[in-house]
């Protein structure tokens, strides 16, 4: 398989390289600064969520290099507003922010980008407006890295059958307002007929042609603990290796353990182990039965007591999302968000065979399609055998078939610089 987006293990390290004087202006602006660093939380967010980034990246780069730019328009329950309104916020939050710094007499030049989660998504549609409304032509895009967010998003629907699985792919678009809709793919953009994610992904839009423009692009995938964007989709993957790591050997990139694993060679091979005796047998059990036992407890507690307040909630944040999504459309008439509002023709409408998937997702949230075939590098060969080693299952995922058809889009993106 071909990734054009490369997926990363190391942070990204252009975040750059020029400013030598630590000249300031009268108010402390740093007057050399000329690359601006956004940082965009995710879904129920806030500003503070990247603020150790953010420390990090200073504690590295020093204030007359780097300019960050945490994002504050879109924080809290206002996630539920959508990518497309939460977008139009940031790039807006931009314009000012770069406008604000050159009246102070600090002009920036260079642009780079970090999304956290559905900050991810977030990011990309306000990258595709300020490349629509000429920003590129000024700001030399340098960086754009996304964690547990793919470029493009395949959406969050489970590719398996189950209950879990039933629940969540139809419970899951009613529950985030227009957000959720989105992200399972149950929406339609500007009556399009298309979802949001697919625009974001098809190689036409401008939402791709502002993400070939950055020189490096990263992302970042879990492996464990996180159930809404799991590897697969946040790795742009057919396979989830990381199921099952009971009796495996972690390969991590070396000088980042126990954090981040290389993503050359997932595991290390396996280590014979020796047979345990009846006594430690007997206790492993005990202790996996009792821990079945706790787990079913916990998810008795949570459906009776915890989802209720959860749905009501949800329920009341859709209906404010709603009115407040009103007012912004509103507000496109004058002179604020307006200017974002892009002609049609600024999203070629293509007639492809990715269009026809997109019913699958009317027609059911379960998918139950033919699998994948094995996952190949880019010459064609199987996955290095260090990935192979381990006993976690390869097994090619039932992904949707527009889930596939958008993995492929990725494929039109040049590698990174």
């Amino acid at each position: 398989m071909h990734y054009s987006i490369e997926v990363q293990i190391m942070a990204s390290s252009s975040i750059l390289q020029t400013m030598e004087a630590h000249k300031h202006t009268k108010g402390g602006m740093p007057r050399n600064a000329d690359h601006l660093c956004v940082l965009i939380h995710g879904f129920w967010g806030d500003p503070s969520h990247m603020g150790h980034l953010a420390a990090s990246l200073r504690e590295r780069y020093s204030d007359d290099r780097l300019y960050i730019l945490v994002a504050k328009r879109n924080a809290g329950n206002l996630t539920y507003d959508g990518i497309e309104v939460g977008g139009e916020r940031v790039a807006h939050e931009i314009e000012e922010t770069v406008d604000a710094l050159a009246d102070k007499g600090c002009h920036i030049r260079k642009l780079s980008v970090v999304g956290y989660s559905f900050g991810g998504l977030v990011a990309r549609y306000s990258m595709g407006l300020l490349y629509a409304r000429g920003w590129f032509d000024r700001l030399e895009p340098v960086d754009f890295t996304t964690f547990v967010s793919p470029q493009p998003h395949v959406g969050v629907q489970i590719p398996s059958n189950g209950v879990w699985s039933y629940i969540w792919n139809n419970v899951g678009p009613h529950e985030g307002s227009i957000s959720g809709q989105q992200l399972f793919m149950a929406d339609s953009f500007r009556n399009t007929g298309r979802p949001m994610l697919s625009i974001l992904a098809d190689p036409d839009s401008i939402f791709v042609q502002a993400l070939k423009k950055f020189h490096n692009r990263s992302l970042y995938a879990s492996v464990v603990n996180d159930r809404t964007t799991i590897f697969y989709t946040a790795a742009l993957s057919t396979v989830d290796p990381f199921r099952n790591l009971e009796n495996t050997r972690i390969n991590y990139a070396e000088g980042y353990k126990p954090v981040m694993i290389n993503p050359d060679a997932y595991f290390l091979p396996s280590e014979e182990t020796e047979l345990l005796s009846l006594g430690p047998r007997v206790q492993r059990q005990i202790m996996t039965f009792f821990t079945v036992i706790l787990f079913w407890n916990l998810i008795a507690i949570f459906v009776v007591v915890v989802l209720p307040l959860f749905l009501l909630h949800s329920f009341n944040q859709a209906s404010l999302s709603r009115k407040r999504v009103r007012q912004h459309n509103e507000e496109k008439s004058g002179t604020l968000f307006g200017q974002y509002r892009l002609p049609r023709i600024m999203v070629k409408e293509v007639q492809s065979v990715i269009e026809v998937a997109y019913e699958d997702i009317r027609l059911a949230r379960t998918p139950d399609i033919p699998l994948l075939p094995a996952e190949r590098n880019q010459q064609g060969d199987e996955l290095p055998l260090a990935r192979k080693s381990a006993p976690p299952s390869e097994k090619p995922l039932q992904q949707a078939k527009y889930q596939q058809m958008m993995r492929s889009k990725t494929e039109t993106i040049p590698p990174s610089r």
